[in-house]
């Protein structure tokens, strides 16, 4: 009953569910409820400066904004060598913080 975030990883969560129901469907069996993910987001403002929101936990300023870029290196990680994606990582926020 109430709007959700447009993001990818509630379309995914999305798409979850409606597998969820179709299978259902095909075993004649009523659907699930639905209970969407928690809407957590990182918001980058402008220079060193960021929101997040953790659920319970609320920061911003610059530690939000290192908090941005620890993520940015942890998807990295998921698709370059450990060695690579430190040194891209790098050469990205020396090359931010050199231009800010």
């Amino acid at each position: 009953g109430e709007a959700l975030p447009q993001t990818a990883q509630m379309a995914i969560d999305e798409g979850r569910q409606a597998a969820k129901i179709i299978l259902s469907k095909i075993q004649n069996k009523p659907p699930p409820l639905y209970q969407p993910l928690p809407n957590r987001y990182i918001l980058p403002l402008g220079g060193k400066f960021a929101l997040a929101d953790l659920g319970r936990i609320k920061i911003k300023g610059f530690l939000a904004w290192m908090l941005k870029e620890l993520v940015f290196l942890d998807y990295l990680l998921t698709i370059l060598s450990p060695l690579k994606a430190l040194t891209h990582w790098l050469k990205a926020v020396r090359l931010f913080i050199k231009n800010d």
